[in-house]
């Protein structure tokens, strides 16, 4: 899905930035990666700046969920819900 925004000549590049960075949350999910290594689960998301660790897979989701707002609007990408997807991928 692309969307047209009209952007102001005068606008500061930085401003400019923060706005994509918002509207491309909005439409798209951040990509968690899960693992788990001797029975802790750890959760990574390169874009967010997130690492957890918890002792369960649900532990952990809820805590990525927690914090996840918070890590988006500290690295520019606004305020608010947070869409977050698991990845965990089992190798046999």
């Amino acid at each position: 899905m692309q969307i047209a925004i009209n952007i102001p000549d005068n606008l500061p590049a930085a401003i400019v930035q923060q706005h994509i960075k918002s509207l491309e949350s909005l439409n798209s999910a951040f990509m968690v990666t899960v693992s788990v290594f001797d029975g802790i689960w750890t959760a990574e998301c390169d874009a967010l700046g997130l690492v957890t660790e918890a002792e369960t897979y649900e532990v952990l989701t809820d805590r990525a969920r927690q914090i996840a707002p918070e890590l988006a609007e500290l690295n520019g990408f606004g305020t608010g819900a947070v869409r977050l997807r698991f990845l965990h991928e089992v190798l046999s």
